[in-house]
């Protein structure tokens, strides 16, 4: 029964030391925000550059796999020629 008579009170009490301590309260909360502000913003610049990279990545790699593309098309034309020639 002494249970929330128990937690009232030390609520209340993390009430009154916050009170009290609002002034360090804001100035940590303000270096937390900052920092935070600041991770955040240095984290898309890395995310920006990263997705540039896979896209230059990404497009190499599609270039590559036309000109593969390209050069079966006129291996197989080659071979068919040179087949048709010996026939």
């Amino acid at each position: 029964m002494a249970l929330p008579f128990v937690v009232g009170l030390a609520i209340g009490a993390g009430v009154v030391v916050a009170f009290n301590k609002i002034g360090i309260l804001k100035e940590t909360l303000g270096l937390g925000v900052a920092k935070t502000k600041e991770f955040a913003a240095c984290g898309l610049e890395k995310t920006k550059d990263v997705a540039s990279d896979l896209q230059d990545t990404v497009g190499a790699t599609v270039d590559v796999i036309k000109e593969k593309k390209t050069a079966r098309k006129t291996t197989k034309s080659t071979t068919i020629e040179i087949e048709k020639e010996e026939e």
